[in-house]
């Protein structure tokens, strides 16, 4: 490896997160470049050695043309569409047999073996089951029948959940059975043309229109609800050994199911050790994120899926033994880091600009620490403006089709 490592981030979503790694990667000296879709927030981030365009319709010929030109020592993925087109670039270096791209993706996210577990939401709550953890009852539901069988001896309310979606899309809590087929029937179905103009115009992603025009059916499985607090674990590993963790309660989130945007600190033994028996059995690399909810009554963690990817907590440094960057940074590359003091002593952290957006009256918000990039002025304009526009042009595209669809009622009407 050269002296000085090279990282080649990964993102096809407009998330702050990306930026923030990126920073976080730069400020540790090593020499970073991106691959991202037009519009990202990481082309604001002023650091970056080079950028490649990251094309929704040549998506493995353009990781590829990025990783032949950069040369890089890891990948690291943003989100979960990275690290799907990652399993399809390493089955396509197999059949080729190059074994630069094969070696370079193993090293970035782990053993082979787990990527099929990776991808699929119930395949991994059968794992983490075989392994002893505490897991809400859960199945694959591949037509109604199924979910009527299923809940035949289990009360409401239920979690739907579509494979292959994040951030609280792709979710939904039901409390019946009529409501659970139809959610159901919405979750299952190809994406509907409603649901990709929202992603274009809301949050910037050129990639569904390719799933879009996929009509492929998703995936999708049912567990049982735990009453409690949403709470992540974010881990940095290597070869199925956990270097750091940072673990977090969610205070307040975007919408019933989304990201955190105020979280508090805190320690949870039974999440670490669940996180670093299913990081050893699949041979993890990288960043890690596992979700679990802390029933509220007997404060037992009940795991409810994984992020093979960086999450927005990755960033945060909080002092020794939960710097996540820095600790793979050591490992990966054998490289000596200073032990980073914490970023702060708060407990607990309001994630920009999630929380500013979302969340402000919450007066949690005056009691948080706030993790702005002030070193980046350009970044946070983008960060701040960006979501008001795009918000914008959803309102505009809600008002002109809720007026088509009132004209072609009245003119049913009169042609009646």
């Amino acid at each position: 490896m050269p002296s000085t490592p090279r990282i080649l981030l990964a993102s096809t979503t407009s998330w702050p997160s990306g930026a923030r790694m990126a920073i976080a990667f730069a400020e540790l000296g090593f020499e970073v470049a991106a691959i991202y879709p037009r519009g990202n927030p990481l082309s604001k981030t002023s650091i970056l050695a080079r950028s490649y365009a990251y094309k929704s319709t040549y998506t493995l010929w353009a990781l590829t043309s990025a990783i032949e030109t950069f040369s890089p020592d890891l990948i690291v993925p943003g989100d979960d569409r990275v690290v799907r087109h990652l399993h399809s670039l390493y089955a396509a270096a197999l059949r080729l047999n190059d074994t630069s791209i094969i070696s370079l993706i193993e090293r970035s996210i782990g053993n082979p073996s787990s990527y099929e577990i990776t991808d699929s939401r119930i395949k991994l709550l059968t794992l983490a089951s075989e392994e002893g953890l505490l897991i809400p009852n859960s199945c694959a539901i591949a037509e109604a029948e199924d979910l009527r069988e299923w809940g035949r001896s289990r009360g409401f309310p239920w979690v739907l959940k579509r494979d292959a979606s994040c951030a609280g899309e792709g979710v939904a809590m039901v409390v019946g059975l009529n409501e659970a087929l139809r959610k159901f029937q919405e979750l299952s179905r190809p994406p509907s043309i409603r649901s990709l103009l929202k992603k274009l115009l809301v949050h910037s992603e050129p990639f569904p229109i390719a799933e879009y025009l996929s009509r492929r059916a998703a995936a999708v499985s049912v567990q049982q609800f735990i009453h409690g607090r949403s709470a992540n674990i974010t881990v940095a590993c290597l070869k199925g050994e956990v270097l750091a963790a940072t673990t977090a309660v969610a205070l307040a989130v975007i919408g019933h199911h989304g990201a955190m945007t105020i979280a508090r600190i805190i320690e949870n033994e039974q999440m670490l050790a669940a996180a670093k028996r299913l990081v050893d059995r699949l041979g993890l690399s990288g960043f890690v994120g596992f979700d679990f909810i802390i029933e509220e009554h007997t404060g037992d963690s009940y795991l409810i899926e994984m992020n093979p990817r960086f999450t927005q907590l990755t960033p945060v440094r909080m002092g020794v033994g939960h710097d996540l960057v820095g600790a793979l940074s050591e490992s990966c590359f054998d490289r000596s880091m200073p032990n980073a003091p914490p970023i702060t002593t708060e407990d607990k952290i309001a994630f920009f600009p999630q929380a500013w957006l979302c969340e402000p009256t919450n007066p949690l918000i005056r009691t948080s620490y706030h993790d702005v990039p002030w070193d980046y002025p350009e970044l946070m304009r983008e960060l701040i403006t960006a979501p008001r526009s795009q918000r914008w042009l959803w309102k505009l595209y809600q008002g002109w089709s809720t007026s088509l669809f009132q004209a072609k009622q009245q003119w049913s009407r009169m042609s009646s």
